[in-house]
């Protein structure tokens, strides 16, 4: 028998549905030996178990960001908005060199649970919270919709996930702007992460003027879904119109416009990019 020397192994099933795996290398997930908590899919946790990390281009620019701040003795934050089972948000922290807090926004039960067990892979003491439920204009409860073989396909929109594969879940919204008051005022510098599946123009738009005077930067997820007349990809995309920086490539190294961003989004190809946007 083979054995896997690449990744990670599972090693383990918890009674909450999640695996554990344990990490065969360093990477930037962990040290060799880390363990790792993620729901069996074909998607995220197939990934893990081959390379033993997860979106680590994204993670490098979210890092790189947070650590080209001007003020280093300002509070800056990654706020995780969809942390899924904190994975990019954790390999931020280890990938960046700089002081940060890490504010992460997931509304599945299973994945909080492998949140909370995935910070012991943070290889240096960061503060964080976890807000347990989905960034909304109203407060409440909400069913959410996750894909029962790709986990990380978790919506409020019922359209994004196919009818044979939907697993339904009630969760807890959080009132955006009250969260941006409570929890955000006191954050100077802030970069965004934002991956909900098509929710994101819904959230970001809906930013208080002060919260995105305090964004330096960030990416998120734009799946096209047909909809030429949503204000909220219209408002949303004016907003990132003050970021100099805009581009499909983590490096940056092909700038867009946002009429190109707006072309896009209103398509109906429904390919999911992540669109980076920084102030330097």
């Amino acid at each position: 028998m083979k054995l896997n020397l690449v990744g990670a192994r599972d090693i383990e099933i918890m009674e909450n549905g999640n695996h554990i795996l344990v990490l065969n290398q360093d990477t930037a997930l962990g040290a060799k030996g880390n363990l790792v908590q993620l729901p069996k899919d074909t998607v995220i946790y197939n990934f893990v178990l081959l390379h033993g990390c997860w979106e680590v281009e994204e993670s490098k620019f979210l890092a790189n960001l947070l650590d080209s701040r001007k003020s280093q003795s300002s509070m800056g934050a990654l706020l995780d908005i969809g942390a899924n089972t904190g994975l990019v948000s954790i390999q931020s922290s280890n990938l960046g060199i700089s002081e940060f807090e890490l504010l992460m926004i997931e509304p599945l039960t299973q994945h909080l649970e492998a949140i909370h067990f995935n910070l012991k892979l943070m290889n240096r003491s960061r503060n964080y919270k976890i807000f347990p439920g989905a960034l909304s204009e109203k407060g409440g409860e909400s069913i959410i919709y996750t894909e029962s073989t790709n986990f990380g396909n978790t919506s409020l929109l019922e359209s994004m996930v196919p009818d044979k594969l939907k697993i339904k879940n009630k969760i807890n919204l959080i009132e955006i702007q009250q969260f941006c008051e409570k929890e955000l005022h006191f954050v100077d510098q802030i970069v965004i992460k934002c991956d909900t599946q098509g929710f994101d123009a819904h959230i970001l738009s809906r930013l208080t003027d002060e919260v995105w005077g305090k964004v330096i930067g960030g990416l998120l997820e734009i799946t096209p879904i047909g909809n030429k007349t949503c204000s909220d990809i219209e408002n949303l995309v004016k907003i990132l119109g003050r970021f100099p920086k805009i581009s499909f490539c983590p490096k940056l190294s092909t700038e867009i416009s946002c009429e190109e961003v707006l072309a896009y989004w209103k398509t109906d190809s429904m390919v999911p990019r992540n669109l980076y946007f920084s102030l330097a």
